[in-house]
């Protein structure tokens, strides 16, 4: 399985005391439960307490799927 995000980075904003503990941040879920193949999204970014994203803006996640075994 291989999951790209665009844009890799996202510049946030917030106090110093809660963007600093910040490494990650997450997507909503994609659920991709039976899908084959590849799977595209436009998904919202969640952003931690007191840390919002400098411009409002979605990601684009795509997942390939590998079958194994």
């Amino acid at each position: 399985t291989n999951i790209v995000v665009r844009p890799a980075t996202v510049t946030i904003t917030g106090s110093q005391s809660a963007i600093s503990p910040v490494n990650v941040i997450y997507t909503v879920p994609i659920n991709v439960s039976g899908d084959t193949g590849s799977v595209s999204a436009a998904v919202p970014l969640v952003f931690p307490s007191g840390v919002s994203g400098l411009r409002k803006q979605d990601v684009s996640v795509s997942v390939t799927i590998a079958k194994t075994g």
